[in-house]
């Protein structure tokens, strides 16, 4: 049941200091005609000067602002360039999470144009997407956006832009490079008149390419986080920011858990808790017989009988975009809680033995930044996690390496992928989440000649979604950057081997290497004293022919198939029972009075290099001899049926 207060009651964070990066000029005169901009000189980011240039011509600039380490940083900036003294009211320091605080100007020699290079600072106090709070930063500026793009500079993630703004009727260019630390935001800007621009251009390239934080924080979220992990089946585990508060319904039937997580400030003006986002989870074990458009329909009712009215649903390419992980079902409606508009998103993900649904109350954003802002975050860190997967909530915003976590959900996320692909013969999807080299190295048709082999293994690939890698070495990037990971999954009744290298491109870690292999789990592994002779070996094939014979007989393989070993068991169905001994079926063979026989083995049980057991024999039937030839695998203290192969002559 939910548990919050309604209506809900948004209250906009507001701006003390808005950054004006270029000085209000007097410079009078007609309207200058605006040139175009040639986007790949305006913004360059490779090439920008030689090794000899960087190493005659530029400075590499250390700052320390206000002495403090956290705020420490260095950039290349020439060295003819000035660097501008600046004063910074305290009254700024201490408002930083809502105003932009300079830490460095620096002037060209010339003053035509007005080139200069600035370096200023916001702090979180809220988990927010560095795309979102880049936005949200271009947008209060209220300039002209001619370029956006994401990028990875000197590793670390980046949200580039370049903006026109008019003062004084003169067109001035700016570049923003905007990348998060932590809980700090820096931003990097060169800029100058239109006119002049391009000839700083690489310059400005240069300071936003070459910009590093001194001392990275070992924390790469915004606040501190909490682990919840539920006490009930299905069991709901997921990080979330200590700031919100955590509600567990006091009932709930069997087979369900659910939780409740809600961000709550304090009103200033009426000294009450303001709720600013609100985020509903539940579990459904697959045994209670509720389909994903039940539960998701369930989940809007929650909402419904507390108040909240539907207005409109909304494209769900909408969500998909904001959300981007694949989900089972979902929906995003424009919805209304008293007086306010608010933004309902309810997604369902399946898992192998339950489904999670996850919904999302918020403000718009039109009314509202930083209240959607974090709570689109904490949504996809909840659901990325909910999922066991990767995510906009869980890729670093720089190569760190992830923690346990995010290795676990990185190397699922591959060998899923690649799994799905060799199933289903088609390697386009899996071949866009490789990294760049080894998209050129290995096209779908490569991906396939190497993979293809693995077909008819047919392992669950859900079992890779929700099972626990064991990782051979802890792992650790190297000198080359990279992020080599090796260990297995036991896939009982196969272990699947993974040796797995990534390198970090485009805000994730990438695969840039791929090998895997097979081997029976260690719980297959056979001693001689568990191969059956004997008594009990004739005991193992008249059960296994006796079950057959009954199956045939009830012209149904329910029974008979709940005996087969696991690999058989996940590679067919009974159906496909039935049609395989379609033969028996049409010609109404029923075995009659074989469970009174003996059967006569031919030659020794084998074992071969799989550690399965072969068995061939026959059975004195008449007017017509039964030859069989069954195969067993080990499974913990029992062999199962794996391969069965029946004739009568």
């Amino acid at each position: 049941m939910l548990k919050f207060q309604i209506p809900l009651y948004f209250k906009q964070k507001p701006i003390l200091c808005i950054a004006v990066f270029l000085a209000v000029l007097p410079i009078h005169g007609s309207l200058v005609t605006a040139q175009v901009i040639d986007f790949e000189k305006a913004a360059p980011y490779e090439c920008l000067f030689t090794q000899e240039q960087i190493h005659n011509l530029f400075n590499h600039l250390q700052v320390k602002p206000f002495g403090r380490e956290d705020l420490a940083f260095g950039f290349l900036v020439p060295k003819d360039w000035r660097d501008i003294p600046l004063t910074v009211d305290a009254a700024l320091l201490e408002n930083d999470t809502v105003s932009y605080v300079p830490l460095t100007q620096q002037l060209a020699p010339s003053d035509t144009g007005h080139p200069r290079i600035d370096v200023r600072y916001n702090r979180l106090d809220l988990e927010v997407n560095l795309a979102d709070w880049a936005a949200y930063f271009v947008e209060s500026l209220d300039y002209e956006v001619l370029l956006k793009r994401t990028a990875e500079y000197n590793n670390r993630m980046a949200e580039d832009y370049l903006i026109r703004s008019v003062q004084e009727s003169v067109p001035f260019i700016v570049r923003l490079t905007i990348s998060r630390h932590g809980n700090l935001i820096f931003i990097v800007t060169g800029s100058a008149e239109e006119s002049v621009f391009q000839e700083y251009a690489n310059i400005f390239g240069l300071a936003a390419v070459s910009f590093t934080v001194t001392n990275e924080p070992k924390q790469p979220d915004a606040e501190p986080m909490k682990q919840y992990s539920g006490n009930r089946s299905p069991k709901l585990s997921f990080r979330y920011p200590a700031s919100w508060t955590v509600t567990e319904p006091e009932e709930i039937p069997e087979g369900k858990s659910g939780v409740d997580l809600a961000l709550r400030l304090r009103n200033p003006e009426t000294g009450t808790d303001i709720t600013m986002a609100f985020v509903h989870c539940k579990g459904t074990l697959k045994t209670v017989g509720e389909s994903s458009t039940v539960i998701l329909e369930k989940m809007k009712l929650d909402f419904r009988n507390i108040g909240v009215e539907f207005v409109e649903k909304m494209p769900e390419m909408i969500l998909k975009e904001r959300f981007d992980q694949p989900f089972t079902s979902g929906e995003l409606w424009h919805v209304r809680v008293g007086s306010m508009s608010n933004h309902l998103a309810v997604v369902v993900l399946e898992q192998p033995t339950h489904h999670v649904a996850v919904s999302l109350l918020v403000t718009r954003r039109e009314d509202n930044r930083f209240a959607w802002m974090t709570g689109w975050r904490v949504f996809s860190l909840i659901a990325a996690d909910l999922r066991g997967g990767t995510g906009p909530g869980t890729q670093a915003t720089s190569g760190e390496l992830p923690d346990q976590s995010g290795l676990i959900g990185m190397v699922r996320e591959t060998l899923a992928g690649l799994l799905q692909a060799v199933s289903s013969d088609d390697y386009t999807e899996f071949h866009k989440t490789l990294s760049g080299s080894f998209k050129e190295q290995a096209p779908p048709d490569r991906l396939r000649s190497a993979f293809g082999s693995f077909a008819d293994k047919k392992i669950d690939i859900s079992a890779i979604r929700s099972g626990e890698p064991a990782f051979d070495t802890p792992p650790q990037i190297d000198g080359n950057r990279h992020l080599p990971i090796d260990g297995s999954f036991d896939l009982y009744p196969y272990q699947l081997h993974f040796d797995l290298e990534y390198v970090f491109e485009d805000r994730s870690w990438k695969p840039i290497s791929i090998s895997i292999h097979y081997k029976p789990s260690p719980a297959t592994e056979v001693k001689p004293e568990d191969i059956p002779s004997g008594r009990n070996l004739e005991a193992l094939v008249h059960e296994t022919m006796v079950d057959f014979a009954k199956a045939i007989r009830a012209k149904h393989f329910g029974d008979f198939y709940q005996k087969l070993s696991v690999l058989w068991k996940t590679q067919t169905s009974p159906e496909d029972l039935s049609g395989i001994f379609g033969s028996f079926l049409s010609q109404n063979i029923t075995l009659e009075g074989i469970e009174a026989l003996t059967p006569v083995s031919d030659g020794e049980p084998s074992i071969d290099g799989n550690g399965w057991l072969h068995v061939a024999g026959s059975y004195p039937t008449q007017p017509m001899k039964t030859y069989f030839t069954f195969q067993y695998l080990r499974e913990k203290t029992s062999w199962k049926l794996t391969s069965i192969n029946i004739n009568m002559k």
